[in-house]
């Protein structure tokens, strides 16, 4: 495989991380959730602003009354808002905060590899093969 393809898919995954980061941090941008291929988008500060939109535009929905989205909507609304997870109990997995540094450090990383792949390609390797261009 040549480096630039690599890169490329490096560039993809650093801007899902990105955007996941943006998510929990609360920055304001476009995000889709949901489960189907059409999933539901709105510009918001992060989870907390997207999902206390979308429980202002589904008041009626409590996790089991709709759709596969809306019930996972819900419970991503309950878990974000109230710390509540799709069983009813307090969530006891990571906070925030450890997520977003572990986000970070993986995406630092790529970043790392992609930038290492760039360096390859302009001191001349083109492949994974060592072929020389």
């Amino acid at each position: 495989m040549a480096w630039a393809d690599e890169i490329v898919g490096h560039n993809t995954l650093i801007t899902s991380l990105q955007n996941k980061i943006d998510f929990i941090e609360g920055n304001t941008a476009t995000f889709f959730a949901g489960r189907t291929d059409e999933p539901k988008e709105r510009t918001a500060a992060g989870a907390t602003g997207y999902l206390t939109a979308w429980r202002t535009d589904n008041a009626s929905a409590d996790g089991s009354n709709g759709d596969a989205d809306t019930n996972h909507l819900y419970n991503m609304w309950n878990y974000q808002v109230n710390s509540v997870d799709a069983e009813g109990t307090v969530a006891g997995s990571k906070t925030s905060a450890e997520i977003i540094v572990a986000l970070k450090a993986e995406r630092d990383t790529i970043i790392t590899d992609r930038d290492a792949l760039q360096a390859k390609i302009d001191g001349g390797t083109a492949t994974d093969s060592g072929v020389e261009v």
